[in-house]
């Protein structure tokens, strides 16, 4: 468990897995190892000012080489099974639309 101490005060880091909890023994949401799955998909399949989209495939490769370091094991798990099943909800933003915003 990696902390800190600020006066005196242990405060935790967490892990996808909440292995370190606060002093008030609160841990990471679900719903936010969820969001950080999804973000860090978005991230990865749309183009930034600094590197252009990557394909799907190669997104979902990505997440599951971090699953259990950097994001939850089981939101990992859901996302490759919805993807597996063509499930999962891609969309591109048409080029006129990514220029307007």
């Amino acid at each position: 468990m990696v902390t800190w101490q600020r006066k005196g005060e242990p405060l935790a880091i967490y892990g996808y897995d909440n292995s370190a909890v606060s002093p008030k023994g609160d841990g990471i949401p679900e719903g936010a190892t969820v969001v950080t799955v999804a973000d860090a998909f978005d991230a990865m399949t749309h183009d930034r000012p600094y590197r252009a989209s990557q394909p799907v495939d190669e997104a979902i490769k990505e997440i599951v080489r971090h699953a259990g370091k950097q994001f939850n094991p089981a939101v990992v798990d859901a996302l490759e099974r919805l993807y597996r099943r063509n499930e999962l909800p891609v969309t591109q933003l048409d080029a006129s639309v990514a220029d307007a915003a």
